[in-house]
């Protein structure tokens, strides 16, 4: 009896090929063999690093063409300018690149400055100084602080080179013209999962040589105390007569709001005592419903934000099943008594006290806003923000 094996043919795409390395095998009888590295899709969005092996006399023909191929059929980064920040989170960037990082850019023909942070504010200067003329792309390794750090200084250094007033809301900004990828190696790294799908490093590198670059849709804010606050939101806003009451009601995105103080047909004002405010990319209204749906929410270039408004009236009891669907990707319509959710253009905080403090001198002081996982001092009780589109480009295959 006899038995035919099946050989299966797996095909891979050229983005899918990290690269080529020659090596010997075997303890008597030594033999080259050609490794070649590819990128498979792992569970949970992860990415793994696999090998296959090719021997033969068309070997070093096949690596030849291989290699050619790659670099002709893909736009992966030539050059970068890698920053890491060796203190962040539990102190292992510089392993994290060194083991995992480096090898994976190196296999890929990939040509790296690399800069180790040695001072707070290094990393700034060297974003200030640094020529990106011939560069490819901004790799930083770090959390969300370190990420905010190097794009602040290259956001504000590219309206300046062209011209644009930043503090202008109606300005429209200059895009960065080289993409930017973070690889989470920090206690805080929400921006690398919002745009990898993990916190995980090889994944993050990986997304840098499959280089599907994506523009990154800003943005995520949380303030985190009670406020007096005049908020006005930026956004469409329409009249529907209710038959029943004959009373107007007003919608954003098919929703009906409540509590808000005034209106127009692009503005809603908010003047009450506020507990939190949530600001997260894309739509979080569906049928009129809110609901905060990742998978849904990063569409191609959405274009408003959502924003969750949470009263100082929500109980303890509110809060938990406010996060519990917020976790669990569920529908909050029994919370609407005690938040309102509107989709956004830009939004205008008019901060009057933090009602969380009963020293004056500290509570006019204090004013901490939470975007994109960093914290902010805000030193203006008037402040606004803006979602704005195409501005700044990341190294994703993931979104």
């Amino acid at each position: 009896m006899s038995t035919k094996l099946k050989r299966t043919l797996v095909s891979y795409r050229f983005d899918d090929v990290i690269g080529c390395e020659e090596v010997i095998t075997g303890w008597f009888w030594r033999t080259e063999v050609t490794r070649v590295w590819l990128i498979e899709q792992g569970c949970s969005n992860l990415l793994l690093k696999k090998c296959r092996v090719v021997s033969g006399d068309q070997r070093k023909r096949f690596q030849y063409d291989l290699t050619e191929k790659i670099a002709k059929e893909t736009k992966r980064p030539k050059r970068v300018l890698v920053m890491i920040n060796p203190n962040g989170g539990n102190r292992t960037a510089r392993k994290d690149f060194r083991n995992i990082v480096e090898p994976v850019f190196r296999l890929s023909g990939m040509t790296m400055d690399i800069i180790f942070s040695g001072y707070p504010g290094h990393l700034i200067d060297v974003t200030k100084s640094y020529d990106f003329t011939n560069t490819d792309g901004v790799v930083v390794l770090g959390g969300d602080g370190t990420y905010h750090e190097v794009l602040k200084v290259l956001m504000r250094k590219r309206q300046e080179e062209q011209n644009v007033d930043i503090n202008d809301p109606n300005a429209a900004l200059s895009p960065l013209n080289i993409p930017f990828g973070l690889i989470p190696t920090g206690s805080r790294s929400h921006w690398a999962e919002n745009h990898t799908g993990s916190q995980d490093v090889l994944t993050a590198a990986l997304n840098i040589i499959q280089v599907v670059s994506s523009w990154m849709l800003l943005f995520e804010s949380l303030a985190q105390y009670h406020y007096n606050a005049k908020v006005t939101f930026h956004t469409s806003v329409m009249e529907r007569r209710n038959t029943e009451t004959n009373e107007t009601e007003i919608f954003v995105a098919d929703r009906k709001l409540t509590g808000y103080t005034s209106y127009t047909s692009d503005t809603v004002v908010f003047n009450r005592k506020l507990w939190d405010m949530l600001f997260l990319n894309g739509h979080g209204i569906y049928n009129g419903k809110a609901l905060v749906d990742p998978s849904r929410m990063f569409v191609p270039k959405p274009s408003m934000f959502s924003c969750f408004v949470l009263f100082d009236t929500i109980s303890p009891g509110s809060v938990r099943q406010f996060y519990k669907h917020f976790f669990e990707t569920t529908y909050m319509d029994e919370l609407s008594n005690v938040m309102d959710v509107l989709h956004a253009q830009g939004v205008t905080m008019e901060l009057s006290e933090c009602l969380d403090d009963v020293n004056q001198d500290v509570t006019t002081a204090k004013r901490p806003v939470m975007i994109d996982g960093e914290i902010y001092e805000v030193e203006s009780p008037t402040f606004q923000i803006w979602y704005k589109l195409d501005v700044v480009r990341v190294f994703s295959s993931y979104l």
